[in-house]
């Protein structure tokens, strides 16, 4: 069973690849096989949007392995299509300023602000200054670790009055991730179950955190209901079915196995290790190769 065709470098193998995938396990198929939500009864069931935002944050506080505080400060919560719509809107919201990122972070954000002609310019290439916007992973999406300059980032943004947006995507399938959230720039903040559980990234079950309601395009269409209630329904099962710390809890001594039997430098994210010069295809443009093992770690073949 293939998940959807990987993308192949010259070092790629089917375990060893140049993406972000779940891991395709068995546990996983058993929940899509079993999985007992009525399409009719989901999408009328108008009060499972309160509830899905409720038990995300709560599924995401419980965590053992990360700790976070001050998420709580964020006290407007809405369903998003994935993280991806969390960017979007704040593309749109800040499109007069210069956005910043730092190399190696998602690519969406640089076709987005190349196709739409926006003004950016990556982190490593100046000092965050006024009229700037940040978007930043955390952890940081290319090394699976936390930035070593994230927090002395924001805290200039905090300095200058500089929005950021805080990419969580990675959050679900991290471990050893401590931060808190109460810096004044702090925009959003925006979580995903996409990389976390294969499959559920067809469904684009994402949360944002925002301070207030500001009344933007997201927060209309949660007010109206506007938003795809059977994902709502499998999430609610889901954050039933698995803790948010599952991944590593399952495959933590797997993980390190593969690390070491690949000359891999382990990470805090579960799907990456970061290669060396054998790897350099791998690379995404900062100064690591970052390797996908998700089809290592998993058993669904076997």
């Amino acid at each position: 069973m293939k998940y959807f065709k990987p993308h192949f470098t010259e070092n790629s193998s089917d375990k060893l690849t140049k993406n972000a995938l779940p891991i395709p396990h068995k546990e996983i198929v058993e929940f899509w096989n079993n999985l007992n939500v009525n399409p009719y009864d989901s999408i009328f069931d108008y009060e499972a949007l309160e509830r899905y935002t409720e038990k995300f944050l709560k599924w995401i506080q419980a965590s053992k392995r990360n700790k976070f505080t001050n998420l709580d400060l964020f006290k407007c919560k809405t369903f998003t299509h994935g993280t991806t719509e969390t960017f979007n809107n704040f593309f749109s919201k800040y499109h007069k300023k210069r956005f910043r990122c730092f190399r190696g972070e998602y690519m969406f954000h640089r076709l987005n602000w190349r196709n739409n002609g926006f003004n950016w310019k990556h982190i490593e290439d100046g000092d965050i200054e006024e009229g700037d916007a940040v978007i930043m992973s955390l952890p940081y999406s290319d090394s699976g670790i936390e930035h070593p300059d994230t927090k002395k980032i924001i805290k200039k943004c905090d300095e200058l009055n500089v929005p950021v947006c805080i990419d969580c995507a990675y959050m679900v399938i991290a471990k050893d991730i401590t931060f808190d959230f109460s810096n004044k720039s702090i925009d959003c903040i925006t979580f995903s179950l996409s990389k976390g559980f294969w499959g559920i990234d067809k469904l684009r079950c994402g949360i944002r955190f925002q301070k207030k309601d500001e009344d933007d395009p997201i927060n209309i269409y949660n007010k109206w209901s506007c938003v795809s209630m059977y994902s709502l329904a499998v999430a609610e099962k889901l954050f039933t079915k698995f803790e948010f710390d599952y991944n590593w809890n399952k495959f933590e001594k797997k993980y390190n196995n593969i690390c070491n039997e690949n000359n891999l430098e382990k990470t805090n994210c579960i799907l990456f290790g970061l290669g060396g010069k054998k790897f350099s295809e791998f690379n995404r443009g900062a100064d690591v190769n970052r390797v996908c093992i998700s089809n290592a770690l998993g058993d669904i073949n076997e």
